[in-house]
């Protein structure tokens, strides 16, 4: 009799072992591939940044102790690196309020074709990265691109701005181009946020007597507010990590776009460790890219500090 009744407890306990075994060998692939090809490459990375190598030989590093951390911030073209990530970094904020903006025109009462038009705004956020950037180049070319075709015929040849070879124009056109690729993103986001804000506290606020700016301010916005916070710390992450629109303009026009306009922090690691290895190598890149890693991760605490005071 004890053995018949112990039966159902060993059923239990070895269903429970084979669910255990099962959900260990369904996570076990992706941990395998961060453990193989991030926290393994971060060791190397960590390593190689005290280390002075000029080649892709690791038998051949030499420890440099500090001083390729040194050299980067003595650099001014890292000083400058970090100029311009900061600087088209303002198309975070601008996507930010225009997607805020435009999901809630598309999100109005009697407003037609909303698919239509969150598809249109989408499109740019899912077309290849390299094809949008090399199309932005030619719309902005001095002789032949569109725009200074169209403003050529209104006002004129001397209308041409040479958009691609003097800085600002430079700037002023790349960060056009981020926004127009950044804002389809926030667009649907924006409004899936929206949506889900309860109808019934519009209503009650209605009948309060509240008006379409104080229905904002109050319910609106605090329903949308932590997607404001998660496009924040994505925005910032991102912008830290821009490279692929900036390294296609600044090798199409070269030297990094003029005054090295193009050459974020992450463009500048790129150089160092495969346009001129022999001179700045493995190790220098591994030093900056800690730099970028620190800078990201104490700017990111400042910002989920600032939400927690808000908070409280």
């Amino acid at each position: 009799m004890k053995e018949i009744s112990a039966n159902p407890l060993v059923r239990i306990k070895r269903k429970k072992y084979r669910d255990a075994a099962s959900g260990l060998l369904m996570a076990l692939p992706p941990v395998i591939g961060f453990f193989l090809f991030g926290f393994i490459p971060q060791l190397v990375s960590l390593w190689l940044g005290f280390q002075e190598l000029h080649s892709f030989d690791f038998s051949q590093a030499q420890y440099a102790g500090f001083s390729n951390f040194v050299a980067i911030f003595k650099d001014p073209a890292f000083l400058k690196s970090i100029g311009n990530t900061f600087l088209y970094m303002i198309s975070t904020p601008v996507c930010i309020f225009l997607g805020m903006g435009i999901a809630l025109l598309l999100s109005a009462k009697g407003v037609k074709g909303k698919k239509f038009f969150r598809s249109v705004f989408f499109i740019p956020y899912v077309c290849s990265v390299v094809a949008t950037t090399v199309m932005w180049y030619w719309i902005f070319e001095k002789d032949f691109g569109i725009l200074n075709g169209i403003l050529a015929g209104l006002f004129g040849e001397s209308a041409r701005v040479n958009w691609l070879e003097e800085v600002w124009p430079f700037r002023t056109a790349l960060l056009i181009m981020l926004v127009w690729s950044g804002c389809g993103y926030n667009i649907i986001l924006y409004q899936s946020a929206i949506a889900a804000v309860d109808k019934n506290l519009y209503e009650a606020a209605e009948i309060d007597g509240a008006n379409a700016r104080q229905q904002f301010c109050h319910i609106t916005w605090a329903g949308i507010s932590p997607t404001t916070f998660y496009m924040v710390v994505m925005g910032v992450i991102k912008g830290f990590q821009a490279f692929t629109m900036h390294q296609i303009w600044g090798s199409q026009v070269g030297g990094g776009g003029p005054d090295q306009s193009a050459v974020t922090m992450v463009y500048y690691i790129y150089e160092k460790a495969w346009v001129t290895p022999f001179r700045y190598g493995m190790g220098y890149a591994s030093a900056a890219s800690w730099i970028l890693a620190v800078m990201i991760g104490v700017i990111t605490v400042i910002i989920f500090n600032l939400k927690k005071k808000e908070r409280a």
